[in-house]
């Protein structure tokens, strides 16, 4: 038998305290590696981005990454500075090619 939270009642009441800037909020959740891009949310760190597109490619998970497991392997080997990825990789295609090399 599953015992609600009480924590999270209370914290959706609360929510309705507040006025929000906004209205016509669309919600999703999804997997990380379902979303995740394969460029650096930034331009000179290693922060993952997302995809770029329509809320039905968030919602359906419509990423880049083949699996949960490319997605580690991708992020966990990429390199930091854009001079460092020169010798390495910095999208999924480059990524793959070398995979398909070894």
């Amino acid at each position: 038998k599953s015992v609600p939270n009480p924590c999270r009642a209370r914290e959706a009441k609360l929510l309705s305290r507040f006025h929000l800037p906004f209205d016509n909020v669309q919600v999703f959740m999804q997997e990380k590696w379902r979303i995740a891009g394969d460029r650096a949310g930034s331009g000179n760190t290693a922060n993952i981005g997302s995809i770029s597109g329509t809320m039905s490619d968030f919602e359906t998970g419509n990423g880049v990454f083949g699996s949960e497991t490319e997605f580690l392997e991708y992020w966990r080997g990429y390199k930091c500075t854009k001079d460092e990825r020169r010798t390495a990789y910095s999208n999924i295609q480059e990524f793959r090619k070398i995979k398909k090399g070894k």
